[in-house]
């Protein structure tokens, strides 16, 4: 997760698709390698991509923009990761208290998506990163 100081909490990684992207997985690997600085990130090498949910539609007001927005979320988890993520204070793994209480442990807020369409997976998911990495 990444902390969005417009909205004021921290945000899964992602955005938008773009013309370029062949699909919906390219999009995320792309968005990976810029919200992570890192341009060589592979997949397959150094993580698994595993669709957990994809095409939820969602109405809201944007935390960001405040404005009403519609939005359509997939979700992945990542597997099997073996690369450092560069945990800075704005980029960091959330457990899942965190992402299901909506707040991390210092206290600042998390975005509901997960909790609000990932409650009955998260208990299930196992660990992402690598034997190599723990």
């Amino acid at each position: 997760m990444q902390y969005d100081a417009l909205a004021r909490q921290f945000q899964p990684i992602g955005g938008k698709r773009e013309p370029s992207d062949e699909s919906i997985a390219a999009m995320l690997i792309r968005e990976l390698r810029e919200e992570l600085a890192i341009e060589d990130l592979t997949p397959e090498r150094d993580f698994k991509l595993y669709p957990l949910l994809e095409g939820v539609r969602d109405l809201g007001i944007s935390e960001s923009t405040h404005v009403l927005s519609a939005y359509e979320h997939s979700f992945y988890q990542l597997l099997d990761v073996r690369f450092h993520l560069p945990e800075n204070g704005t980029t960091r793994w959330l457990t899942e208290c965190e992402l299901l209480s909506g707040r991390t442990q210092d206290g600042r807020k998390v975005s509901r998506l997960s909790a609000t369409h990932l409650a009955e997976v998260l208990p299930a998911l196992g660990y992402s990163l690598s034997a190599a990495l723990e």
